[in-house]
């Protein structure tokens, strides 16, 4: 609220606030359009304020699609007279003769396209899409489905022509939720590494959804990963745990070799009081040539964790 109040005709800021006040988040639709509304009456000739309003319409026709798997409604919401009215007369407004659409106008504009793509209404349509200037934005189009591919149908009906029906094949992202399932099932019965593939295919599959679709989707496979490292990070604690209680447990060959190749060796068996002094002589000759020892009793040293059984004289 307190962008708007620094700067009543910002469109961005308006635009936030109508989706945080919708059904959506935990508000309401007709508070949502109540503020879309309000915000209109603020904006200035040639502000693209009115597409607080298309959204508004929009996030209220979209909700009993993802949240009440009621299509029925959201159909009858899109065909209502009372709001085609609405948006016809504020789209007439905002794309009148002297409208000059900015860089920033075009995501705004492909709302109305959308909203006209949906309810066919060709002649507004094309209105929209021309002032665009033929630029191509993601948002709205990837929200019913490929977002070029809708893109293409709603620039063939703008132009009057009958673009060729939807493939009524399912797309490819349509199955990641088998996926998840088969990688869940794959989990409970412990063979982890099949559900760790299951779960990275499903995520290749999650990320071409739809937007809409793919929020939740990627969530999903996302939770499903986590539960899968816990289950793998127990997995490994118990056998680390196991291997620490068998009686014939010693550091693996690994600890051992990085003991001997990084020198510490040579710390364990030197006495506490000349290591200071063995420091300081290594640090003044680290740039001279290493000169092999004469004594040759360092070899009988014992490399172990033990103290050392040759005496340093």
């Amino acid at each position: 609220m307190e962008a708007i109040k620094l700067a009543p005709e910002l469109v961005a800021a308006h635009h936030t606030i109508v989706i945080t006040l919708s059904k959506r988040w935990h508000g309401s639709n007709e508070e949502s359009l109540q503020f879309a509304r309000h915000a209109m009456t603020k904006a200035g000739p040639g502000s693209d304020m009115t597409a607080c309003l298309f959204r508004a319409h929009m996030l209220a026709q979209s909700h009993p699609i993802h949240f009440d798997q009621n299509p029925k409604e959201a159909e009858r919401y899109l065909h209502d007279p009372e709001v085609t009215r609405e948006l016809n007369a504020a789209f007439d407004d905002w794309t009148q003769p002297t409208y000059v659409p900015r860089r920033s106008s075009i995501p705004y504009l492909h709302y109305a396209a959308y909203w006209y793509y949906l309810t066919e209404d060709a002649e507004r349509l094309q209105r929209a899409l021309s002032l665009t200037g033929n630029t191509f934005s993601e948002a709205p189009w990837s929200w019913i489905g490929n977002p070029r591919k809708m893109y293409a149908r709603a620039v063939q009906i703008a132009a009057g022509k009958t673009p060729p029906p939807l493939s009524a094949e399912p797309e490819p992202w349509e199955d990641s939720i088998a996926v998840v399932d088969h990688g869940v099932k794959a989990m409970n019965t412990g063979k982890l590494a099949d559900a760790e593939k299951a779960f990275f295919v499903a995520f290749g599959l999650a990320k071409t959804a739809p937007q809409e679709a793919a929020r939740m989707l990627i969530a999903l496979v996302l939770l499903s990963r986590s539960l899968l490292r816990l289950k793998q990070g127990s997995l490994r604690n118990r056998l680390s745990s196991a291997r620490r209680q068998s009686p014939c447990w010693r550091p693996s060959q690994s600890r051992l070799h990085l003991f001997w190749c990084s020198g510490l060796w040579r710390l364990r068996c030197t006495p506490r009081a000349s290591i200071g002094s063995r420091f300081d002589t290594l640090s003044r000759q680290s740039a001279l040539p290493r000169k092999r020892p004469t004594d040759t009793s360092w070899r009988t040293c014992s490399i172990s964790w033990a103290r050392p059984i040759t005496r340093w004289g």
